[in-house]
């Protein structure tokens, strides 16, 4: 708990306990006067003296309840969620540094050759609705590894490198005249993507230029070097 939420508490704890203190002092005063005055007309004034003190009391003590609940449920809650996230990061935390010392240190040149084999040999990027789950189990790693892993030496995340060797296969059809038998979704099909508006998207993102644009840049280049 921090000491915000401390100081709070301590404030609503003394401001409830003081005004629980006045309703039971009135109550007890009111108590003394009824049993000693209980024929006597004196009386009658310091009763009702201590029943609206008592009344008000209560009054006062649910209205600062009411509208000061956070102080009451926000500052224990909000220090519990705390002091759990922060037992939850110190449980993880020394497990992730772990594994991630021992992919730098032990095995990140093998996995880095596992994960070039799977998309350069194996052409693994070709896979619709491929998840960096699918790769990890391919290379026997775990998800989280390989997303470092990807992060670190690519300098991009899984699905921007997925993308990038599905265009730079793309393009290599696209050298060898693909358009002339398959459409543009045809083609974004074949590489792996699922719609054509990804693959547009995707191809003008690390090329500069639509797909359409770069099979005739290769035509005119062609034509120019005839």
């Amino acid at each position: 708990m921090t000491l915000i939420n401390r100081e709070k508490l301590k404030n609503w704890l003394f401001i409830s306990l003081f005004l629980m203190g006045v309703v039971i002092f009135s109550n007890f005063c009111h108590t003394l006067t009824t049993y000693f005055g209980q024929n006597q007309d004196q009386y009658t004034g310091l009763k009702l003296f201590f029943s609206c003190i008592a009344f008000l009391g209560i009054l006062s003590l649910n209205f600062y309840m009411n509208f000061n609940p956070e102080l009451v449920y926000n500052g224990f809650k909000g220090s519990l969620i705390k002091e759990e996230l922060a037992i939850n990061n110190a449980i993880k935390k020394p497990d992730f540094l772990k594994e991630l010392v021992e992919v730098e240190i032990k095995d990140a040149d093998l996995l880095l050759e596992k994960i070039r084999s799977a998309l350069e040999d194996k052409k693994f990027f070709l896979g619709k609705g491929l998840t960096i789950v699918d790769l990890a189990k391919n290379i026997d790693v775990s998800p989280k590894i390989l997303s470092i892993l990807i992060n670190r030496k690519f300098k991009t995340n899984f699905n921007e490198l997925i993308n990038i060797y599905r265009v730079n296969y793309a393009k290599q059809l696209l050298e060898e005249n693909v358009l002339a038998l398959y459409s543009i979704e045809g083609l974004a099909s074949m590489v792996g993507f699922n719609s054509r508006i990804t693959f547009f998207n995707s191809f003008k993102k690390n090329v500069g230029i639509s797909p359409k644009e770069y099979a005739k840049s290769l035509l005119t280049a062609k034509e120019l070097a005839s």
